[in-house]
């Protein structure tokens, strides 16, 4: 089974391509909602969908935030 961290990372790589090609940063926690549960329904199949599903929302949630701590801490310095 692939770890969570990989899978938030995914996310956040799918982030920064959106990003690069113009997806407003508003829709960005969203991008990152949608892309974890699609990657958790892929990855987890061993589970239930409802743990997939809720596997999913807690990767992309924290996917959004350590993409706003990063952007905060990028911004500090």
């Amino acid at each position: 089974m692939i770890e969570f961290s990989a899978i938030a990372g995914l996310v956040i790589v799918v982030a920064q391509i959106a990003k690069k090609m113009g997806l407003n940063n508003d829709l960005i926690p969203l991008l990152n909602i949608c892309a974890a549960l699609a990657f958790s329904l892929i990855f987890f199949g061993e589970l239930e969908l409802s743990e997939q599903i809720q596997q999913g929302f807690l990767i992309g949630l924290s996917a959004s935030g350590i993409y706003d701590v990063g952007k905060c801490f990028t911004e500090l310095h």
